[in-house]
């Protein structure tokens, strides 16, 4: 108990820095985040072997959400790298829980042109990568350097010359200290990606950055003064080549990496005849956006309807450019019992790293669809096979059956076999009888009861079909169904349509599309009425009550 306890108090601990790689004299955020109470304080010491710690802040959130109190609690510290490299930031205790290692890449400084060395402000441009093709993503940063205190500052958009390309913003301004031969600069710096539509030679025009330098008071009374200033950044040209002719898929879509991945509410899923399986699949690359993601196209075999939902479109914004998502639930229905195959599903897409065409791939897979309620057909009787005669060594099967196989080796299974089904038959014959004999003395009270219930179902599922309302349709039924198979009632509407012969069945399958369609569909339960109408007068015209006082069935 006390294990479980503790587990549940542990906080879940993480940590993030603002930006990889840095340059060596350049400060950088790294901060961790703890979504509960932790022990003690954390001990950030073995920090101190690679990184100078220049700022360190903490602060604490309390977040109320469905009368329930949730902690965050944040530490953010300011580093300077000591040497160049690849350098870890060890995982740090706070008390018994700690924080995950992280890697970040230090560089080489980057050292002032010669017209900048004395410069108090000046700005610094950069492109990645300066080659590309049409669509493929490009970072570009815009870094300010500034040894003075500045006031009213603005910074102009970078815009292009002749050129068709979205341009957005990422996230917000990053701030860092760093030295230039010797002399130490605040930096401000700030992304955007570019997204080329055309290909040819794209530039980039020159950033401007205006605002007040404010010099420093020699003393309290003297006056202050300010002075303002205007610094241009250098344009960057940048060659764009079109869609390359080894690529043979429908969509151009230029990655650094993209996954194509699928969820089921079971694992595996299981499929029945007549209810609704939804699944999920998800398309994620990195450096395209939600836009730019194609349909997932599907094909499933023609005895399973699908209904699509409205697709999820969401971009996560990172340091290293945009991730874009796209998310599609696909609400599949069988109708028709037995095995089946889904087919593949690939999306060709262009690695970035590699410059090859590649593939994201979905695996066919064979599901099998199990028959509803009081259906039987071959797909049941194939599922009971299977797992009768398991294939396989002894030790892949399960326990009671390596127990049942291993004590009838000696004598054979046949006599084991012959006796267990006759004992089968004997009690199904008593359990027949019984019933036979049960229903032969229901008496003339409780079939006016059944007459009567029946009666008000179908008073209710006139009304439903009346109004348009697939819902209290639906209900009806399967109060209906219950009263027309009280042994073995239908859970859904699909098993009642899977017992009864057309047209009502395919009414059956007309309600069910527009309970199950994601888009909007108008239901007219005129037809579901008229034809539920003409099968009750048909049964009531040639199964009138028998002698031995037993109710009429619907046939099947």
């Amino acid at each position: 108990l006390l294990c479980c306890l503790e587990n549940t108090w542990a906080s879940s601990i993480t940590a993030t820095v603002d930006r990889d790689p840095v340059r060596l004299d350049e400060s950088f955020t790294l901060v961790f985040d703890a979504d509960g109470p932790v022990d003690s304080d954390p001990d950030f010491r073995s920090l101190e072997r690679d990184f100078d710690i220049l700022h360190r802040s903490q602060s604490t959130n309390m977040n109320f959400s469905n009368g329930q109190v949730s902690n965050t609690k944040q530490w953010t510290l300011v580093l300077m790298p000591k040497r160049l490299g690849e350098l870890a930031i060890p995982s740090i205790p706070f008390g018994k829980d700690r924080s995950p290692m992280l890697r970040v890449t230090v560089i080489s400084a980057q050292h002032a042109q010669p017209d900048k060395r004395s410069e108090d402000l000046f700005l610094e441009v950069d492109a990645e990568p300066r080659r590309t093709f049409v669509q493929a993503q490009i970072l570009y940063t815009a870094r300010l350097y500034r040894a003075v205190t500045i006031e009213n500052a603005t910074l102009t958009e970078p815009t292009l010359t002749d050129a068709d390309a979205v341009i957005k913003k990422l996230g917000e301004d990053r701030t860092f200290q760093t030295q230039r031969d010797g002399r130490r600069y605040q930096v401000v710096e700030r992304r955007y990606v570019l997204f080329p539509q055309k290909s040819g030679i794209l530039t980039i025009d020159p950033v401007v950055f205006q605002g007040q330098i404010v010099p420093p008071r020699r003393s309290f009374f003297s006056p202050r003064s300010s002075q303002t200033k205007r610094v241009r950044s250098d344009a960057i040209t940048l060659t764009i080549d079109p869609i390359p002719a080894s690529f043979q898929g429908a969509t151009w879509l230029p990655s650094r990496s993209l996954q194509l991945a699928e969820a089921w509410p079971q694992n595996p899923p299981q499929f029945i005849v007549g209810e609704p399986v939804t699944r999920t699949l998800s398309v994620v690359a990195e450096g395209l956006t939600s836009a730019q993601l194609p349909v997932i196209d599907v094909t499933v075999p023609p005895s399973i309807k699908q209904y699509p939902d409205q697709p999820v479109h969401e971009d996560k914004e990172t340091h290293q450019g945009i991730t874009g998502l796209r998310v599609e639930k696909v609400a599949l229905i069988p109708s028709q019992p037995g095995r089946l195959t889904l087919p593949a599903i690939e999306i060709p897409w262009w690695n970035m790293h590699t410059n090859a065409m590649e593939i994201a791939m979905l695996p066919e897979q064979s599901i099998l669809v199990e028959p509803g309620v009081g259906v039987t057909g071959g797909g049941g009787n194939q599922r009971q096979l299977s797992q009768e005669t398991p294939s396989g060594s002894l030790s892949s099967l399960p326990p009671y059956v390596t127990q049942i196989q291993t004590s009838t080796q000696g004598l054979g299974v046949w006599p084991w076999l012959t006796g267990f089904l006759a004992i089968g038959w004997l009690v199904t014959g008593v359990l027949w009888w019984r019933y036979r004999q049960g229903a032969r003395f229901v008496s003339k009270d409780g079939r006016q009861k059944i007459a009567g219930s029946r009666r008000s179902v179908e008073r209710d599922l006139k009304q439903a079909c009346e109004r348009g309302d697939a819902q209290a349709a639906k209900a009806a039924l399967l109060e209906w169904g219950k009263l027309q198979w009280p042994n073995s009632m239908p859970k859904t509407i699909g098993d009642i349509g899977e017992r009864s012969s057309e047209p009502f069945r395919e009414e059956i399958r007309r309600l069910n599309h527009a309970l199950y369609s994601y888009e909007s569909v108008v239901w007219e339960g005129e037809a579901l009425w008229s034809v539920f109408e003409q099968s009750a007068a048909q049964e009531t015209t040639t199964l009138k009550p028998t002698d031995d006082g037993l109710e009429p069935l619907w046939a099947t």
